[in-house]
C-alpha cells in the first residue's frame, strides 16, 4: 500500500496549473480513474477536497510525452 504525505499532494488547481490544463479537464481525468487513462486522487472534504499525488504529475507528463512521440 502506498502512503502519501500531505506535502506530496497537489490540489486540483495546483495540478491543472502545473500541467497547463483546465480544472474541469483534471476533474474529468479523475472521474475516468487510473485504469482508464485518468488520474489517481483522494477525497478529503467534498469535491473541493480532492488531492492528487505529486507522483501522478510525473506519471502524467511521461504518458503525454510518449503519446506525442507516437503521433
Amino acid at each position: 500500500m502506498q502512503i502519501y504525505k500531505k506535502e506530496d499532494m497537489l490540489t486540483v488547481n495546483q495540478f491543472a496549473t502545473r500541467i497547463g490544463m483546465s480544472r474541469s479537464h483534471i476533474y474529468n481525468l479523475i472521474d475516468l480513474g487510473p485504469d482508464n487513462g485518468g488520474l489517481i486522487a483522494f477525497r478529503f472534504a467534498g469535491r473541493n477536497g480532492l488531492r492528487i499525488p505529486l507522483s501522478e504529475l510525473e506519471r502524467f507528463k511521461q504518458v503525454c510525452s510518449v503519446a506525442e512521440m507516437e503521433a
